[in-house]
């Protein structure tokens, strides 16, 4: 039976069929990849879904049917190793071209040069994309059960076992449970997210992920937005929450991803700020101590909008207290707390007090103890630090020239 033969969702059937028009044509022109097994694969991804706590999947895609384009980039290794910095467990990769505007380039380049487990997540139809997976670099593939017929999925996911990759099999309903655990997949993601439709049913979802076996990984997918949305899936048994629309549109990846990561350990976080941060051309007024110094800087037209926080020697510090005074007139998403403090625990406990959304690192510090900081970073250098802006670049969202 060909993919193609499936009832498919209305969304789902012309991408199906390019795909494996596609898939024919390479196929054709180049052949089925030789790959040597590379076991140690499917154990890093293993291993990092089954790690304590809700591990993130942190997806890139440039576009998707349900939501539009997101992002012309292609620097996707740049976004995966933010991602990486920011404690993601692994990362997902969009290689379908007609819907999501994906490449397999974008994972092989990445493969090169980052070291997390990667899953290959496109409309594999058969046996020989899987193969194709492996060379690309992937440590994962994911197997759709709703575009693969029973037969179809136990093919493919015995092809990847026997290559040394993981199989994450995605379902919807109970019956596509049943063909999915057929297959002896290493995790079941469950997408909240109607194929037909494109509305997502957390309730649905949640039923389905508890009623996973022990032993298979469960990954909650889809409509995930806020860290508290990680809570929800935890008390469905969910060991991994896959990322992407939230990220994609987020102002500063590594931050949101940390966002995700402390919230997935329990840990005390922020949400993830969204939007485009005025950072290019963009203009800060900064020393703020008084309201009525916010609200002129606003009349002004500044983009954003900072206040020293103790502790400092500066004239210009204010308290914690003053901070969130000050923060209340702000813009949302455009305060910024300038600290020295070297300690990101303390950093972030300020930011949390006062309620800003940025923050601004002066003085000697390095990139390393911030880079799980649920909080976009500015690091303010000196014009004489050329060295330093590359140390820096995967860990701050922009840079303040002094």
């Amino acid at each position: 039976m060909k993919p193609t033969d499936r009832e498919l969702p209305r969304v789902l059937t012309p991408i199906i069929a390019a795909v494996g028009q596609a898939n024919r044509r390479r196929r054709a022109r180049i052949g089925v990849p030789r790959c040597e097994p590379t076991p140690e694969r499917r154990a890093a991804f293993r291993a990092a879904l089954g790690a304590p706590g809700i591990s993130i999947i942190a997806e890139s895609k440039r576009r998707s049917p349900s939501e539009g384009a997101f992002v012309e980039e292609e620097d996707v290794p740049g976004r995966v190793l933010a991602y990486q910095r920011g404690g993601a467990a692994v990362a997902s990769i969009l290689t379908e071209p007609f819907a999501f505007n994906g490449r397999r380039a974008h994972l092989s380049r990445t493969s090169r040069q980052v070291s997390l487990p990667l899953l290959r997540k496109d409309f594999l139809v058969d046996e020989d994309m899987v193969a194709e997976s492996h060379a690309m670099g992937a440590s994962a593939v994911l197997l759709i059960a709703r575009v693969l017929s029973p037969a179809q999925l136990t093919d493919c996911a015995r092809r990847a076992r026997e290559l040394g990759l993981a199989t994450l099999v995605e379902i919807h309903t109970a019956a596509e449970l049943t063909a999915a655990l057929g297959a002896e997949p290493d995790a079941i993601g469950v997408n909240s997210r109607d194929l037909d439709t494109l509305e997502i049913d957390g309730e649905q979802a949640a039923e389905l992920l508890a009623r996973v076996p022990t032993g298979v990984l469960r990954v909650a997918e889809s409509g995930l937005r806020t860290p508290d949305d990680l809570a929800r899936a935890a008390e469905s048994g969910a060991d991994a929450a896959l990322i992407g629309s939230t990220l994609m549109r987020s102002a500063d990846p590594r931050s949101a991803v940390a966002c995700f990561a402390r919230a997935g350990r329990g840990e005390l976080t922020c949400d993830p700020l969204h939007g485009v941060l005025p950072l290019a051309g963009g203009v800060k007024v900064c020393g703020l101590t008084l309201p009525a110094d916010v609200i002129a800087a606003r009349e002004a037209g500044a983009d954003l909008f900072g206040f020293i926080c103790e502790p400092t020697a500066s004239p210009r510090a204010v308290s914690l207290e003053q901070g969130r005074r000050l923060v209340a007139e702000m813009p949302a998403g455009r305060s910024v707390l300038v600290t020295t403090d070297t300690d990101p625990e303390r950093v972030l406990a300020a930011a949390r007090a006062t309620g800003a959304a940025l923050v601004q690192l002066c003085g000697p510090c390095e990139p390393e103890p911030f880079e799980s900081l649920p909080l976009p970073i500015l690091r303010a250098l000196s014009a004489d630090q050329a060295d330093r802006f590359e140390a820096w670049d995967a860990s701050a969202a922009g840079f303040v020239l002094e």
